[in-house]
């Protein structure tokens, strides 16, 4: 079984009532909201308007997960819009590699 398969299980059992079950998904949405407000901050963004996308088939099957980032992350960042991911992440790569190709990209750099 993947890690991934145990999200529902865990939050059916956190919905009937299992302490432990419900730390691990406070703990899970204490460190997302922790790793996307630190890079709000460094890129200074926390008072923007900017979309928070959240990507990967957790949110599809532990849905808790996804409304309570939607809820902390608007904390961090007042003028966010937290949304799920509608493509495939390999669809802005192709998207980048065409607008490089044209000569018209824009790829950001990372220091």
């Amino acid at each position: 079984m993947s890690v991934a398969a145990l999200g529902p299980i865990v939050q059916r059992a956190s919905q009937r009532g299992d302490a432990v079950a419900s730390r691990i998904l406070e703990r899970a949405a204490d460190e997302l909201v922790l790793a996307a407000g630190s890079v709000a901050a460094k890129l200074e963004m926390r008072g923007d308007v900017f979309p928070f996308i959240l990507a990967g088939g957790v949110f599809r099957v532990v849905p808790w997960l996804a409304e309570e980032l939607s809820r902390r992350l608007l904390e961090v960042a007042p003028r966010c819009e937290v949304r799920p991911l509608q493509q495939e992440p390999a669809a802005g790569a192709v998207w980048l590699a065409l607008s490089e190709a044209r000569g018209g990209a824009r790829v950001p750099t990372y220091k």
